[in-house]
């Protein structure tokens, strides 16, 4: 769902470099402070705030296909996703390959298949990836 970046920090967009500027992690703050990208993280402690539990899908490695029958919770989740204003997709489905965790400013991807939600922020060229938890 999501093509190769390439992304600087003139690209980021200005929510979000706002958002790291005053709120972000000491070591985003400096970084851009010096003019660094400081890409991905960025986007890493942005998500982490406005979207917890969600992780990006930096990659482009995540395998899923639509989910036919959704649990309700999944269902329930979709709703208030849709609700807030810079939602532009959201999306339940039963991956094979997810991102899972950062570690490192890498993407750690989990093959076990799951339910999950795929969020695109109009703010972000990059899926959103949660497991639905029960």
């Amino acid at each position: 769902m999501s093509a190769t970046n390439t992304t600087t920090e003139e690209e980021i967009h200005p929510d979000i470099l706002s958002w790291a500027r005053e709120h972000g992690s000491e070591r985003l703050r400096k970084g851009l402070e010096m003019g660094y990208e400081m890409y991905p993280l960025a986007y890493i402690e942005w998500v982490d705030e406005n979207y917890p539990g969600f992780v990006l899908d930096l990659d482009d490695d995540g395998k899923w296909s639509v989910a036919e029958c959704p649990s309700l919770a999944a269902l329930q989740a979709e709703a208030d996703l849709r609700s807030r204003p810079h939602v532009k997709e959201v999306y339940i489905v039963r991956a094979r390959c997810w991102p899972w965790v950062y570690e490192a400013d890498q993407v750690i991807y989990c093959d076990e298949e799951a339910e999950c939600i795929v969020v695109r922020d109009e703010r972000i060229p990059y899926d959103l990836v949660r497991v639905v938890e029960e």
